[in-house]
């Protein structure tokens, strides 16, 4: 029932706090707070990695000097730094993945605070995507693409060094983070012809050589070390979708592409921010569709697509809400959220493991 729970909040908690002050604010706390409670306190083998990572906090070290001589050593310091922290204070593995859960939907909430024309659409694109049952499975990765989107919204302000700070930083929960560092081509690069070509070129790449060149990246980044080698299959239907997504995008909303911003270059975020943002989201979620082609041979990739295609939480309604006719927004806006709730329970409901769901305190 979680995710019928969930919908029906997020639709009909608008009805009480329109006409409320301060009532996007209010909805989206509010949201985030309902959220927090069922990914804070689910049960321990709630995810397809929970029972993996409890097991590993419960046996963690403590913190001590020699800990903290010895993760100077570790790959992912920061993570077991975390873990070491909690179990200092606690065995409570909720004490472990409730800090997780608020750091990782306070984040999403308030970049779909700031930059979601439509927030309730924004919530329903976060359950049908799996971005939120995903946070309740890859742990180490939900802590990075917190810090990687606080990291885009710091780039998008022109923040560039604290951008690359924080990238690091995700790096240090989770190595795969380092692959964000594109973002900054990506924002040099103009949306345009040029751009969807080479998109298509990579698509080509993906799909001819994806998967020894899968196969190089595991054997140099992870070694033996973690479960990626196997061949696993999957991630089609998110990549039908986001060639859809890209495909929609493109055709009704011409003016990310009317809107060249070559000659300045990557102060375009200060000039037209509405815009230049939309356009942001675009070129990277055009580029997680080759990295998610990638998954047809080792399904993980995905972990990877979905840092970029991300933001399409806030892409999509901006693609609505920009359509000129206030009947065709508010009917586009119906359909959306109703192929997105069939979305959500058709296909990724089932998603990293949270059926059935139950709290810590039910088991």
């Amino acid at each position: 029932m979680i995710f019928e729970i969930l919908v029906f909040c997020i639709i009909s908690i608008p009805f009480i706090t329109q006409n409320l002050r301060n009532s996007k604010k209010i909805y989206c706390i509010t949201i985030a707070v309902i959220l927090i409670f069922f990914s804070g306190f689910r049960s321990y083998n709630i995810g397809t990695d929970t029972p993996a990572y409890v097991q590993v906090f419960l046996n963690s070290d403590k913190i001590s000097l020699n800990f903290l001589k010895d993760i100077l050593t570790k790959r992912e310091p920061l993570f077991l730094l975390y873990l070491a922290l909690v179990r200092t204070i606690s065995d409570n593995y909720s004490l472990f993945l409730l800090p997780i859960a608020i750091f990782y939907i306070s984040t999403a909430s308030s970049f779909i605070y700031k930059y979601s024309k439509t927030p309730l659409i924004s919530y329903i694109i976060l359950l049908s995507m799996g971005y939120f049952s995903f946070s309740m499975a890859g742990l180490r990765q939900t802590i990075g693409y917190a810090i990687l989107i606080i990291a885009t919204d710091k780039l998008i302000d022109r923040k560039y060094l604290i951008s690359v700070l924080l990238i690091f930083i995700a790096s240090l929960f989770h190595i795969t983070s380092l692959t964000f560092f594109v973002v900054f081509i990506v924002l040099l690069v103009p949306l345009n012809a040029w751009y969807i070509i080479y998109i298509l070129g990579l698509s080509m790449f993906s799909y001819l050589f994806g998967s020894s060149f899968l196969l190089r990246i595991v054997e140099i980044v992870w070694a033996d070390t973690r479960g990626y080698k196997g061949i696993e299959y999957g991630g089609i239907s998110t990549f039908l979708l986001l060639m859809i997504v890209a495909a929609a995008t493109l055709i009704f909303y011409p003016e990310l592409i009317r809107y060249q911003t070559r000659k300045n270059g990557i102060n375009i975020l200060k000039k037209n921010n509405y815009i230049a943002t939309d356009q942001l989201f675009t070129k990277l979620l055009l580029l997680s569709i080759p990295i998610q082609l990638m998954a047809m041979y080792q399904a993980n990739i995905f972990r990877v697509a979905t840092m970029f295609h991300f933001f399409i939480i806030c892409l999509i309604p901006s693609v609505i809400i920009r359509q000129k006719e206030s009947k065709i927004v508010f009917i586009s806006q119906i359909i959306v959220v109703f192929f997105l709730i069939l979305q959500l329970f058709i296909f990724t409901r089932n998603a990293g493991n949270i059926l059935p769901f139950t709290f810590f305190w039910e088991i």
